[in-house]
């Protein structure tokens, strides 16, 4: 449970911190951000929920020789994985239009566009590093 909380508090606190740093109001930034960070703490809070009950009765979840049924998890952690990525991605990508349009030498832009790929990167190659 607390691996939901903290993974998407995480990407809140990256939200908050474009908010403040981007201070603009092109592509509708601050918008995408609002819709975005509603978005995930809906999402956090579901999450949240079915993990407590995943299972009826709930001990089930860690005596799973008790009677009874549970969501299936694979499903669930699969769709979870999907929509973490999808989100993370979406943050990554985020900026890149706001730092296009700042007045910067392109060297710099360059810079602040390669950090952001980094991140891209590594949103693809985590998986295949467990």
């Amino acid at each position: 449970m607390l691996y939901r909380v903290t993974i998407n508090m995480t990407k809140l606190s990256i939200l908050l911190l474009y908010r403040k740093i981007f201070d603009t109001e092109r592509f509708r930034f601050k918008f995408i951000c609002d819709v975005l960070f509603v978005y995930i703490m809906l999402y956090t809070v579901a999450t949240f929920i079915v993990t407590i009950f995943q299972c009826d009765p709930i001990p089930k979840a860690w005596a799973r020789y008790l009677p009874g049924t549970c969501v299936n998890l694979t499903a669930f952690w699969y769709a979870n994985a999907a929509l973490h990525t999808l989100t993370d991605v979406i943050i990554l990508l985020l900026p890149i239009p706001v730092i296009k349009g700042l007045k910067l030498p392109r060297r710099q832009k360059l810079a602040l566009n390669l950090v952001f790929a980094l991140g891209i990167l590594y949103v693809f190659l985590y998986p295949t590093l467990w």
